[in-house]
């Protein structure tokens, strides 16, 4: 499984931040990472939006995002990865 993080996004008086996912639904490998990088699990969510039913994710503010990083996380924007991982595999396109 690979963990990726988006760019940090400015969320005006809440400051910068951005997510860390997984390529896979399974969210155990996710929760093992979220855990090294010291991150509280009730932080843990899962988005429903406009392109994709389910998103599970943490937001990382910008030190936590770093240490991610060193530890093999993979940048990438959110919007690039559903276009080249995530619509490719489903059966069934949501949108």
């Amino acid at each position: 499984m690979t963990i990726y993080v988006d760019e940090l996004q400015n969320y005006g008086n809440k400051g910068w931040w951005s997510h860390m996912w997984s390529d896979t639904l399974d969210t155990v490998e996710l929760h093992e990472f979220a855990n090294s990088l010291k991150l509280k699990p009730e932080w843990f969510q899962v988005s429903h939006g406009d392109f994709v039913r389910e998103f599970p994710h943490y937001d990382l503010r910008e030190s936590k995002r770093k240490i991610a990083l060193e530890k093999g996380a993979v940048e990438m924007s959110l919007r690039q990865w559903l276009k080249e991982q995530y619509f490719p595999k489903i059966t069934h396109p949501i949108i």
